[in-house]
């Protein structure tokens, strides 16, 4: 991907997730970083980011003063709004909170749909087959350090996959609660079930494995499985797809031509990889 991209920060966490971004899914691009005042010591730390050369440009920016109320809103006017701050030849906006959903409308961007995939109804109900998966208990420190090196060398088992997705996955699983382990398969999976349905959030093993052996290998009853990213192409002909606009929970948007693929190609975000 090419062109310019403009990330906001407006939390510590939010910076982890803007620097993994540059590094993988970014890496063609310039990019520019915006760090607010709502980080305390955010000066410093913006000089550590400018030292490190991360960005092309990285520019503080003292929201607080400007629209203390709703400083998300103040901020984008002020990005849009004042020429000797930013011009509009960024071909991506990434911002991490969007919550002013008109405004962004207002602005320009579009609003881009996502597909949720589940798995279909009838592959949901098949006998069990293999070791079981079991729950990994946190206090086993050689597993939990199994599953941190697996999910550094993790095979893609999914169409739209994190390159370096070890940050996120841990911040999520770092107390190992909803992380389960096969023996025969060698594989890790995130879920837990709600309501008599599965919700698979992830798969992590060092080889390609079919989805339908993941399935077969759950040992709680589930009548619908949920899947947390977009299923490999192979396990696609088991799979659904429906559109998703984030619910309560988000809103995807986009400016420009780089991320229109998203919505034609029926792709989701990964449910690990959201900040």
């Amino acid at each position: 991907m090419r062109g310019k991209c403009l990330f906001l920060v407006n939390t510590p966490y939010q910076l982890m997730i803007v620097i993994n971004l540059r590094k993988t899914e970014y890496a063609n691009c310039e990019a520019d970083v915006v760090i607010t005042d709502n980080i305390s010591n955010y000066r410093n730390l913006a000089d550590s980011v400018r030292d490190a050369g991360v960005f092309e440009n990285t520019i503080v920016y003292n929201i607080k003063k400007v629209y203390p109320d709703k400083n998300g809103v103040a901020l984008a006017r002020r990005l849009f709004g004042d020429n000797d701050i930013f011009d509009k030849s960024y071909d991506v906006y990434l911002f991490a909170n969007l919550d002013a959903v008109d405004f962004y409308d207002k602005c320009g961007f579009s609003r881009e749909m996502e597909y949720r995939y589940s798995v279909k109804n009838e592959f949901c109900m098949r006998k069990s087959a293999g070791e079981i998966f079991i729950s990994v208990n946190a206090a086993d420190k050689q597993m939990k350090q199994k599953y941190m090196n697996m999910v550094r060398r993790s095979a893609a088992n999914s169409s739209l996959e994190q390159l370096n997705k070890f940050g996120l996955q841990m911040f999520y699983t770092a107390d190992m609660e909803n992380v389960y382990y096969s023996t025969d398969m060698d594989c890790f999976i995130v879920a837990e079930i709600e309501e008599n349905t599965l919700l698979l959030q992830s798969i992590v093993s060092e080889n390609n494995v079919a989805l339908m052996d993941i399935l077969q290998r759950v040992r709680r009853e589930y009548h619908k499985c949920q899947l947390g990213f977009v299923p490999a192409m192979k396990d696609m002909d088991i799979c659904t797809a429906e559109k998703y606009d984030g619910a309560d929970d988000y809103r995807l948007f986009y400016l420009g031509e780089q991320l229109k693929s998203i919505e034609n190609e029926k792709l989701y975000f990964p449910e690990l990889s959201h900040a």
